[in-house]
């Protein structure tokens, strides 16, 4: 989900942590789980590789990073289980990342594009068996959500969401997107879908 990007000479993550619980010590089968969801700054000092800083997002505990992206001093980061929080980070400070805010939304992002200073485009899906955008707006904190569209029986495989897979075209508000409609069959592609 593009977790890792340098700006400045800082290397940024974006990274969940999954902790295994077991009854006992010696105990081999694990009984469930919990996750922590953390952005980390790293840099260089004294040819050594150090954390400058880090932060836990405010997640549930069965979310784990699906999307993330750093724009700038900014990091986007969606988490998901159920349903998706967008959260938005100052990284202006290394050594103290900041929640600039969060927003809740219904459906699941797998991948986030900035479109504009002041838009953030999420790509994925209303369920299983219908693809669904997202429009932000980035200059308020917390994010709001503008709008969203919803593109019913398309769905995708595993790298659905990939970078490859949709291109934004800056100042005229349009995405195009390869799409691969759902048949009882079979899995068909459909030629690019533009979205405004």
């Amino acid at each position: 989900p593009l977790g890792v990007a340098e700006h400045k000479g800082v290397l940024r993550i974006a990274q969940t942590i999954t902790h295994w619980d077991t009854q006992e010590e010696d105990e081999v089968w694990a009984t469930g789980s919990h996750q922590e969801q953390w952005v980390k700054t790293l840099g260089v000092e004294e040819d050594q590789v150090v954390e400058l800083g880090r932060l836990e997002l405010p997640a549930p505990e069965d979310h784990s990073i699906q999307a993330a992206r750093f724009y700038g001093d900014r990091a986007y980061l969606i988490t998901y289980a159920q349903q998706d929080p967008l959260f938005v980070v100052d990284l202006s400070h290394p050594e103290n990342p900041a929640l600039l805010g969060q927003v809740a939304f219904d459906g699941f992002i797998d991948y986030v594009h900035l479109v504009s200073p002041d838009l953030l485009l999420g790509a994925g899906r209303a369920d299983w068996n219908n693809a669904k955008f997202f429009l932000f707006d980035i200059t308020t904190y917390p994010p709001r959500l503008v709008d969203s569209v919803t593109i019913a029986g398309v769905t995708g495989g595993p790298d659905f969401w990939s970078p490859q897979r949709i291109v934004v075209a800056p100042g005229n508000n349009r995405a195009a997107v390869s799409l691969e409609k759902i048949t009882e069959s079979t899995t068909t592609i459909n030629s690019a879908n533009a979205v405004s």
